[in-house]
């Protein structure tokens, strides 16, 4: 494409008159019209204006610019273009808006009128004036034909309402009386009429009908479910809307995209948009489309689209139908001994099996529920999560399913794995994704999952594995769910907020019992939000922060030396972990005699920090497994832990260190050989059969369109 040259300019509006695009440009070293030819798929030459352009429009009768305080119509023969001056006005014309056989025109600042051309000739019709101090700055019209009504937009409103509307008579070109639509807060504007909404810049959606704009039951009941649904775990952005324009039977959607992690960042993610039966505003994003261009214009050409980006000797067209499949964020293949991460211990879990540890990790833009497998000492497939790092997590043993709960752009988002699908790919909770408020945690029972959020008030939802509601959300009467835990063996959640500990049953419908709250937990132990809640093997004790609890009535029992945020129960003996510059496996064994109480503790010092507790299945056998990734060497330590205080099994993988007993692979078809690690610089005893396995353990790969 060849336009004038002109780095420095700016985009004013578009039009298409006789298949031509026509853009308006304030540049900084001239001003200019610029064509694109529809038909011809090329450039035609551009037009210096004499002045800087405020607005453009188009009918059949032409092009209509504003120059400044002067109207003009344009029209074209090859290239030469007449310009025919309609009228001048005494303030800077704003907006254009041919409807029928008339001219709407928006000018003035600060107080504005709305005025009535012929369109023919520009002949004065009447004009509404709108004061500053009474209505506002006006951001911009739009004239619906299917409610007959003139809506009027204020950029800054003044009397607690943005929007207004007003009859317009399209055979007499008479202004009706106006109508506040008491809509107290919305972004710049953009207008479908397919569907009767109005979408705002940050994702707000409102209605317009006969009589005036109102407020509606949003998308998730968000006050921006449009940024909601753009935010949804598909991509993630802190991006803007750009536009919305409407198709037969939708609506496309343009956004920027503003995420670092993003192939794309800085261009724009298109999404079609299906509303629901009713016509509102339930929408279903059916297409995606991501662009490496900041796109300012759509335009359709018969069943496909022309997006355009840039300005000037700059300007580039693209078509939708060309586009590639969306590029997204994070790695699709995974390989964790090549990437830094940390172990988070509440964003991971046990399999059911009880021989597969689970891990949500976060390493800089790969989000990835990884995957360790006991019995083979190898990696699993992982699975790309996509969307920001979770508040909470959950496995759900009975289902094999795990739940991740993520907060974003005012919404939340409950999302989940199901491992026995092959392979294993993230799905969303139907029904509630994404919803208003702010989500605190997730507890996945053996037929329910809870959810326990914030939406102005503390919220319970209970939903049945299928994703569908077992009981409609409720206020919670406790307090905020910090950290909870199911008790399969006695249906009933233990949770801990900022001051106490909870229990309550939950029965087979989903219904919940009578609360139970610890009159020990804040009181004889200091309140913690950090500790994990551990039960034992039937459920009937409960360790919190290194103090022994009676299950049932919460009181304290007992105590060990260790203020532990992390344990683990075998029978009668609890491993805890502290965290620190090294971290130390305390096990504490406990009598069980006339007067139980724990005795003194072993310890075994582990290396490193941020070490995982769990209790895994090793040999059939149930042992303490103790797991940390150092992110200086990218070595990954596991150890499982013996009756004694020493470490009976220690494996690196990775990083500078070798391996300790139990690295090898103990296949006797395979021979045995010392093999470089994956990642880190060098050490690493791997057998090469377990090599082989840790290479082939790629991320799950899945396409959305």
């Amino acid at each position: 494409m060849v336009f004038s040259a002109n780095v420095f300019s700016t985009i004013v509006g578009n039009a298409v008159f006789d298949d031509v695009v026509y853009f308006a440009e304030d540049g900084t070293d001239s001003d200019l019209l610029l064509r694109y030819d529809i038909a011809t798929g090329s450039t035609l030459s551009s037009f210096t204006l004499s002045e800087a352009p405020t607005a453009i429009a188009a009918d059949d009768l032409g092009v209509y610019l504003a120059i400044g305080k002067s109207l003009y119509r344009y029209t074209f023969s090859g290239n030469t273009a007449t310009a025919t001056l309609l009228r001048n006005f005494a303030k800077e014309i704003k907006q254009i808006h041919p409807v029928s056989n008339y001219l709407l025109v928006v000018a003035g600042n600060p107080n504005q009128t709305v005025a009535v051309l012929e369109r023919a000739d520009g002949v004065f019709v009447e004009e509404t004036e709108f004061l500053e101090d009474e209505f506002g700055i006006i951001g911009g019209i739009h004239y619906s034909p299917g409610s007959g009504n003139l809506i009027v937009n204020f950029a800054e409103a003044v009397d607690g309402t943005v929007f207004l509307t007003m009859s317009f008579d399209t055979s007499s070109g008479d202004l009706g009386a106006y109508t506040d639509s008491l809509v107290a807060a919305f972004s710049s504007p953009f207008y479908s009429e397919g569907a009767n909404l109005i979408v705002g810049e940050n994702g707000e959606v409102v209605e317009f009908n006969t009589t005036n704009v109102v407020d509606v039951s949003p998308v998730a009941d968000s006050d921006s479910p449009l940024k909601a649904l753009l935010s949804h775990e598909f991509f993630y952005s802190d991006g803007v809307i750009k536009f919305a324009f409407d198709d037969t039977d939708s609506m496309l959607v343009g956004s920027t995209i503003d995420n670092s992690c993003h192939g794309y960042d800085g261009g724009t993610t298109i999404r079609r948009l299906a509303s629901g039966a009713s016509g509102g505003v339930g929408f279903t994003a059916t297409d995606i489309y991501d662009v490496n261009a900041n796109i300012h214009t759509l335009v359709a050409d018969g069943a496909d689209y022309l997006m355009f980006s840039g300005e000037s000797s700059a300007l580039t067209m693209q078509r939708l139908d060309d586009l590639d499949d969306p590029e997204f964020f994070g790695s699709g293949d995974f390989t964790p001994l090549t990437v830094n991460f940390t172990p988070d211990q509440h964003l991971s879990a046990v399999s059911r099996d009880g021989d597969v540890l689970m891990m949500h990790i976060e390493a800089t833009c790969d989000r990835h529920i990884v995957r360790w497998d006991m019995a083979n000492q190898m990696y699993l497939s992982s699975v790309n999560m996509q969307l920001n790092k979770p508040v909470d997590v959950s496995y759900g043993a009975e289902e094999n399913q795990f739940y991740s709960l993520s907060n974003v752009s005012e919404a939340l988002y409950l999302r989940y794995v199901d491992f026995d699908v092959t392979p294993p790919v993230q799905s969303v909770m139907s029904g509630f994704s994404p919803h208003a408020g702010v989500g605190n945690q997730v507890v996945a029972t053996d037929d329910h999952v809870v959810l326990s959020y914030n939406d102005e008030g503390e919220m319970l939802v209970v939903f049945n594995t299928d994703g569908t509601q077992a009981q409609a959300p409720f206020a919670n009467t406790g307090a905020a769910w910090d950290v909870a835990v199911w008790d399969s063996n006695n249906d009933r959640v233990f949770y801990l907020s900022d001051s106490s500990l909870f229990s309550v049953v939950i029965a087979a419908d989903g219904s919940f019992g009578v609360e139970v709250k610890s009159l020990d937990y804040g009181v004889t132990q200091e309140a913690s939000t950090d500790s994990e809640i551990v039960l034992n093997g039937d459920g009937t004790l409960l360790m919190v922060g290194g103090v022994l609890y009676n299950a049932a009535t919460l009181a304290k029992v007992d105590a060990i030396q260790t203020d532990a945020n992390l344990a683990t129960w075998l029978s009668t003996t609890v491993f805890a972990l502290n965290e620190g510059d090294e971290s130390d496996l305390e096990k504490s064994e406990r009598n069980i005699g006339t007067d139980p109480h724990f005795g003194l503790p072993t310890s075994t010092e582990l290396d490193g920090t941020n070490v995982l507790l769990f209790t895994m299945v090793q040999d059939g056998v149930s042992v303490p497994f103790t797991l940390n990734v150092d992110s200086s060497t990218n070595a990954l330590i596991y150890r499982t832990h013996g009756t004694t205080s020493t470490t009976a099994t220690s494996v690196t993988l990775g990083g500078n260190g070798s391996s300790g007993d139990g690295a090898d692979s103990t296949d006797t078809t395979t021979t045995e050989t010392t093999a470089e690690p994956i990642g880190g610089t060098g050490g690493g005893g791997i057998g090469l059969f377990t090599l082989l396995l840790l290479a082939t353990g790629v991320s799950a790969r899945r396409k959305y369109c």
